[in-house]
């Protein structure tokens, strides 16, 4: 069996019909073994990109100023998308922690990664017919790992630097 690596762009993430789209993708080539996506990008002209929206909040916490509501628009996507695609997955504790570092000070990087973050816990919980189980080691690319358990080979990874992926077991 051979090994791909499919990547899956904003466009291709941004809501619950482009993520079953992504789902059909995946299911229908079984040598599509790792996953990676991105942050949610435009779901139409004129719409906000994720990663755009958190950089504007740590912009706003930079200064002062309040990003409640400008958060609650990122929150509400990632609802939006749970609900449509019928996910059980507790959102809310990512959140909490995403506002908490905000409050802190966090690193641009790490603002960042978190739509990318957000989305993989996201389709983790999506693609759990498959056995999935999701990853989140300490780095910069995620990846959703969609490797038959038996084939894995433990403690190695194929991106160096992975921080989020979902084994299927």
């Amino acid at each position: 069996m051979k090994i791909k690596v499919a990547k899956f762009g904003g466009s291709s993430v941004a809501d619950g019909i482009q993520l079953t789209k992504t789902k059909q993708i995946i299911e229908a080539d079984p040598d599509r073994r790792y996953i990676v996506v991105s942050a949610p990008g435009k779901r139409f002209d004129g719409d906000s990109k994720i990663t755009d929206l958190l950089y504007l909040c740590k912009t706003h916490a930079e200064h002062n100023l309040p990003y409640d509501q400008l958060f609650q628009v990122i929150a509400d996507r990632f609802m939006a998308v749970q609900m449509n695609l019928d996910v059980d997955v507790d959102l809310h504790a990512h959140f909490d922690e995403i506002k908490a570092n905000l409050g802190k000070g966090c690193t641009p990087d790490y603002i960042a990664s978190r739509g990318e973050y957000l989305n993989a816990v996201l389709i983790a919980a999506f693609l759990a017919a498959f056995g999935s189980v999701f990853y989140s080691p300490a780095a910069s690319t995620l990846m959703l790992d969609i490797i038959p358990h038996d084939d894995m080979v433990r403690g190695q990874s194929v991106f160096s630097g992975a921080s989020s992926f979902v084994n299927m077991v």
